[in-house]
């Protein structure tokens, strides 16, 4: 089955690839060097992203996420269905789409950079950005706007 994006689906996604050009990809480099992340980014972002690991990992199963934003210290406990790779940071026996078995991971957040690289998302990651540590440590810009 193959499937194409809608006018609207094409242009959200447009947008948002063009904030990540207007807003992110300027100052990138510096902010690589200083580990600093500015709240008016975070801002700006509102709508267009994700913020925690929860929403991440919901949005990355979804195919949402165009760049991965993280701090590169962030460490956190989770779950993996290696049948059909559903992640989770929730503890279950069984995974709720094939009932496999799930594996625990000390350290998700690796796995889902690597899904995330695996589906083509940029990868942006931050060191001692205290307010990206407030917002979960781990967000994502998305490939188009949230609807409300």
């Amino acid at each position: 089955m193959e499937f194409e994006y809608t006018d609207e689906q094409k242009s959200i996604r447009d947008m948002a690839h063009k904030f990540a050009e207007k807003e992110i990809a300027p100052g990138a480099e510096e902010r690589d060097q200083t580990g600093d992340f500015p709240y008016e980014l975070f801002r700006k972002i509102a709508g267009l992203g994700v913020l925690g690991i929860e929403a991440v990992i919901k949005a990355l199963s979804m195919d949402q996420i165009k760049i991965l934003i993280y701090d590169r210290n962030f460490i956190h406990k989770g779950y993996i269905c290696p049948t059909c790779m559903y992640m989770t940071i929730i503890s279950r026996e069984k995974c709720p789409y094939c009932e496999g078995e799930l594996i625990a991971y000390n350290d998700i957040v690796d796995e889902i950079i690597e899904s995330a690289l695996d589906k083509g998302c940029e990868i942006v990651d931050i060191s001692g950005s205290k307010r990206l540590t407030e917002a979960g440590s781990i967000g994502a810009v998305l490939r188009y706007r949230l609807k409300e």
